[in-house]
């Protein structure tokens, strides 16, 4: 249900800041469970129906002012990750979502960096994370143009919330340099306002360990019975 949640928080946020874009009211949001004891099953989202212009493609330019638009909201007091408490996800980790649900940017960076220390150790290598002098923002992490339909009057578009939340802004600023596909030009990109940082590259080796080797979070016995304070230097051996 965080994606209904999600989609009625933007909605509410960009009819109150006069968007270029609209987004599809929310009449219904259900969940079919699929039996047994696993908990799980599938969310349904009754919307506003869009009468969609197949003719006509977002233009990058469009996307970035949206995206803009979407990041420019702030974020409600007080949350971390999901805006209705319960899982977030982003494509930076595993399967798009967190193992656990990070409550502050103090506790994820600690977990990001456990990883990143396995791999100092092995590649001699000093990366880190550093969220603390980073903004909290609203971020919205899949740009593909199909989220971005233009209606039979012209009229801009955004869906699927699916990948929405509150993070320190690096994870807004990868998801627009990494996104696995129809990434936005690198001139296009900059116009999009968010800080600068220095987490880009680490976030994308990280990113690499959390789905292929670091499962869960958990990162392999460092190397020789290093300890995670030894991995923060380069090897001399």
């Amino acid at each position: 249900m965080e994606e209904a949640h999600a989609q009625v928080f933007f909605r509410q946020k960009s009819i109150e800041r006069n968007a270029t874009f609209r987004i599809p009211e929310v009449y219904h949001a259900f969940i079919v469970s699929e039996g047994g004891c696993t908990g799980r099953g599938c969310t349904y989202i009754v919307m506003e129906h869009i009468e969609i212009d197949f003719e006509r493609t977002v233009s990058d330019e469009q996307r970035a002012q949206a995206i803009s638009e979407l990041i420019s909201i702030p974020p409600p007091p007080g949350v971390f990750g999901s805006l209705s408490g319960g899982r977030y996800r982003h494509h930076f980790f595993r399967d798009s979502q967190p193992p656990v649900p990070f409550s502050s940017a103090t506790e994820l960076e600690y977990n990001i960096n456990r990883c990143l220390a396995w791999y100092n150790s092995v590649a001699g290598t000093q990366d880190k994370v550093d969220f603390s002098n980073e903004p909290l923002l609203c971020y919205y992490a899949d740009m593909h143009p199909s989220n971005f339909p233009i209606d039979k009057h012209g009229q801009l578009w955004v869906i699927d919330f699916d990948q929405t939340g509150v993070l320190p802004s690096s994870f807004m600023s990868y998801a627009i340099a990494a996104h696995p596909k129809k990434r936005l030009p690198v001139h296009i990109r900059k116009t999009i306002p968010l800080p600068k940082t220095s987490n880009l590259g680490p976030l994308g080796r990280a990113t690499y360990l959390i789905k292929v080797v670091c499962n869960a979070f958990d990162p392999p016995p460092l190397p020789n019975n290093r300890t995670e304070a030894d991995a923060e230097s380069p090897r001399t051996d």
